[in-house]
This record gives structure tokens, C-alpha cells and sequence, in this order.
């Protein structure tokens, strides 16, 4: 966990076997914990979506970058143009 305090950014790869790890998650809510507690807001986390369709967020980062126009296009889903 060393090395993730250290980071600026933490990277987010998500699929369902990530979405399934209890690693990640550990993982995942220490970085979210630095993010929320740093005065810098780091480290940023980036979610990098790998598999469609996309498994659903954990709940304390759903708000991130999961739902950006860009990431969706990168992962080859569809974008609502709602």
C-alpha cells in the first residue's frame, strides 16, 4: 500500500474479475481514502473499463470517471446522446 500513497494517479483496471477481487477493492478504497484526505487530491483515480458490457462500480467511486463520454467510446459501448 506503500507504493499507492506515493502515486499521483492510480489506476483503475475494471472488469468483472477486478469487480470480484478483494484485493482491488482493498486496494481501490485506500487509494479513494488518500484521494478524499488529500488536500491535493491525489492520488486521481482512473478507471480503464476493459470489458463490455460494463460491470457496475463500487458504490464510494461510482461518481468517478466511470460514466465519462470518453471511456465509454474507449470501450466500444454505446453513448446516450440523452
Amino acid at each position: 500500500m506503500q507504493e499507492i500513497r506515493q502515486c499521483d494517479v492510480f489506476y483503475l483496471f475494471w472488469t468483472s474479475q477486478s469487480k470480484s477481487s478483494k484485493w482491488v477493492d482493498q486496494e481501490t478504497r485506500y487509494a479513494h481514502d488518500l484521494f478524499v484526505r488529500s488536500g491535493e487530491k491525489l492520488p486521481d483515480i482512473i478507471p480503464i473499463l476493459l470489458e463490455t458490457p460494463m460491470p457496475a462500480p463500487p458504490d464510494f467511486i461510482s461518481d468517478l470517471h466511470f460514466n465519462s463520454r470518453h471511456q465509454l467510446i474507449r470501450a466500444g459501448m454505446t453513448v446516450s446522446q440523452g
